[in-house]
């Protein structure tokens, strides 16, 4: 016996047929990928987010792929993420939330799923390549804020023999918030919950003790963002190196490292430069080799690191490849073998 509760009678009937669906395939049908594990930093009228690529190696065993699309940003002031849940299908009921911002793979894979959930279809994305971080600005001071970082898939798609379009929308990962009857609130690794505030008087922010040096024939530039600042090792400077292995510096796949010349550490080594705008993220701390690993397309590369059995990183350093002008070469033409920038961090 079972039973089934809808927000009318034709609600009901649709849910009955989902249930029946679920049941004659005897309850295997496709997953979500894994979720991401979130951090946030709450700031003056703003709050930053990090998150680790774990996600970015789901493994669906239904469809036998790795079907990870992309990330998905909610931020609402209710913990049940309902002020988000905006988007309605035919039938006038809620059906997908908007997000404030979303990160896709590029892989040619965008736009509107073409299976529809009762009349409303899935965005893809954009093809705006994946990112690891995101600054969510214009907020209010002392206003409680949750956030949630989910992945999706990218669904299934096929024909049938009769010529029939066949398959299912994609799907995302969980994102919970729990609140009991004393208010105490309790996250999920995917989900935070956010106060910003203005800093303490006399506070002054990290970040780059003097210029940033560059030596090289490289006319490439670069911009430091600090990310996390609580976490930031103090002293220490880092250089980035570009690598080109051709004769004439015309490789079109150089390559980039990152060292920690205050005690020789390279923490990254020979990256590979894919394509314009690419993010990189590196952390500097603790690292466990067991899950030191570039994503499966190639694209990223993240270390987790341990923290009392969490991945948090000590000092997270994130870079993207796009300083230059729009209108100036890709990179492998500003990047030259032997070319380095030194970074410093302030006390």
């Amino acid at each position: 016996m079972a039973l089934l509760f809808g927000n009318d009678r034709d609600d009901l009937v649709r849910r009955k047929k989902a249930v029946q669906q679920i049941y004659n395939a005897n309850y295997r049908f496709a997953k979500p990928p894994e979720k991401p594990r979130l951090t946030i930093v709450p700031g003056d009228g703003q709050v930053t987010l990090y998150w680790d690529d774990l996600a970015e190696l789901s493994f669906d065993p239904f469809l036998q792929e790795f079907d990870f699309e992309g990330y998905r940003i909610y931020r609402t002031t209710d913990a049940s993420f309902l002020e988000s849940m905006v988007i309605t299908d035919a039938y006038g009921k809620e059906t997908f939330r908007k997000p404030i911002a979303k990160f896709d793979l590029k892989n040619g894979i965008k736009g509107l799923h073409p299976f529809d959930v009762n009349g409303v279809k899935f965005d893809l994305g954009d093809d705006v390549g994946l990112r690891h971080a995101y600054v969510d600005t214009d907020l209010q001071n002392g206003q409680t804020y949750y956030y949630a970082v989910v992945s999706y898939d990218r669904g299934f798609l096929d024909t049938t023999a009769a010529g029939e379009v066949d398959g299912f929308a994609p799907s995302e990962c969980t994102s919970i918030v729990q609140v009991d009857i004393n208010g105490n609130v309790r996250t999920d690794i995917n989900t935070a919950v956010a106060v910003p505030r203005s800093p303490a008087s006399g506070y002054l922010p990290p970040g780059v003790d003097g210029s940033i040096l560059h030596s090289g024939p490289g006319s490439g530039s670069i911009a430091v963002t600090v990310i996390d600042p609580d976490s930031l090792l103090d002293g220490n400077t880092y250089r980035l190196e570009f690598q080109n292995d051709a004769a004439f510096q015309n490789n079109p796949l150089p390559t980039a490292s990152m060292l920690n010349v205050s005690d020789g550490r390279v923490l990254a080594d020979q990256l590979p430069v894919v394509e314009w705008g690419e993010e990189r993220f590196i952390v500097d701390g603790m690292v466990d080799g067991r899950d030191e690993r570039a994503n499966w397309q190639g694209q990223e590369f993240g270390l987790r690191l341990l923290e009392d059995e969490l991945a948090r990183p000590s000092v997270f350093l994130h870079f993207i490849l796009a300083a230059l002008p729009t209108d100036a070469p890709p990179p492998h033409a500003e990047r030259h073998a032997g070319d380095s920038l030194m970074l410093g961090e302030v006390p």
